[in-house]
């Protein structure tokens, strides 16, 4: 599949809103338009807007999940069979 450039000329306040938007988001403005228009295109209309007040996609929460990604790409992590699991919770 080959890829295309998509410029787009925006105010820059609203650029700068949607950067930092995006980033509480965990992700980036291309990304975010990819996503947008993905849906777009499958659903043949305007999709959902994902809101930064998620709490999955809060900047804590991508903190978080970052720094346990981290964490296990280093072997950090410990390993417990679902059973091990529910007998730590009783």
């Amino acid at each position: 599949m080959s890829t295309v450039n998509l410029q787009i000329k925006l105010d820059s306040d609203l650029a700068e809103n949607a950067r930092e938007l995006a980033k509480s988001m965990g992700m980036d403005v291309p990304t975010a338009v990819r996503i947008f228009l993905s849906q777009f295109v499958r659903d043949r209309k305007f999709p959902f807007t994902p809101s930064a007040s998620d709490p999955v996609s809060s900047k804590e929460n991508v903190e978080f999940l970052l720094k346990s990604y981290e964490e296990v790409k280093a072997g950090k992590y410990i390993e417990k069979t679902i059973d091990e699991l529910d007998k730590m919770a009783q």
